[in-house]
């Protein structure tokens, strides 16, 4: 099926949030529009393999977290809510329910949008959830952006913090596009901080969508686990064949 991939922008009380959309060049109406919410410090952009083949039988969008990639940057370290409150604003211009897919940090911001807007998203699918420890979090609560140095060194540790978290498989052109990603985030740490500080497991209790959670062999193995087992009725994948 021949899929027609194009990027735009849409206003919101931040200013441009930058999405990727892909959909069908024959319209299907088979299914709602699926949106994909990505990690942070990166972008809509790691979906780029995935999100042509998702778009087969429905609109698949791919929006920019404010503050990362082409999106424009919040004028504040905002909370973890505000980030979630704007891309809900957002899905509301869509005009129909949509079903919504987050990965790590993505995958918190889609359990704040479906608590908060239960007549905008059908479906949740969480992957490689962040149900985090105090002692990550306490880590996270002063993490801090790289800081240009003249000799080019803080690019230096970007790509080997890239390096060091590279799973099996993952090509140096992908390493390029992480390390490119972090280099253009606005604050990059801002989302994570805010993520030390939301309630994400009092919050899982109130999803009321069908949810799915898929977990890979990563990290956040147990986590995704956990996060599952307080979401009511929630069906949990396991893919350990994943890295």
């Amino acid at each position: 099926i021949a899929v027609e991939s194009r990027r735009a922008y849409a206003d919101t009380r931040w200013g441009q949030l930058h999405v990727r959309r892909a959909a069908p060049v024959a319209a299907t109406g088979a299914r709602p529009p699926l949106v994909l919410l990505h990690m942070t410090p990166l972008s809509g952009r790691m979906f780029d393999a995935v999100q042509p083949r998702l778009a087969a039988d429905r609109v698949v969008y791919a929006p920019d977290t404010p503050g990362y990639g082409d999106s424009d940057a919040p004028p504040a370290r905002p909370a973890f809510e505000d980030y979630a409150a704007v891309l809900g604003d957002w899905l509301g211009t869509l005009g129909e329910p949509v079903d919504l897919l987050g990965y790590h940090t993505g995958a918190a911001l889609a359990v704040e949008i479906a608590r908060r807007h239960p007549d905008r998203v059908r479906r949740v699918v969480l992957v490689a959830v962040p149900l985090l420890s105090e002692e990550t979090k306490a880590r996270l609560r002063t993490s801090t952006s790289a800081t240009p140095r003249e000799d080019g060194s803080h690019l230096v540790e970007m790509w080997q913090g890239s390096m060091r978290t590279r799973p099996a498989g993952q090509s140096l052109a992908q390493v390029a596009r992480t390390v490119a990603d972090k280099q253009a985030a606005a604050h990059s740490e801002w989302a994570i901080r805010a993520l030390a500080d939301y309630a994400l497991a009092e919050r899982l209790a109130d999803v009321s969508q069908p949810t799915l959670f898929v977990r890979p062999k990563d990290s956040l193995w147990e986590e995704t686990a956990q996060a599952a087992a307080l979401v009511k009725g929630a069906t949990l994948v396991d893919r350990p064949e994943w890295a």
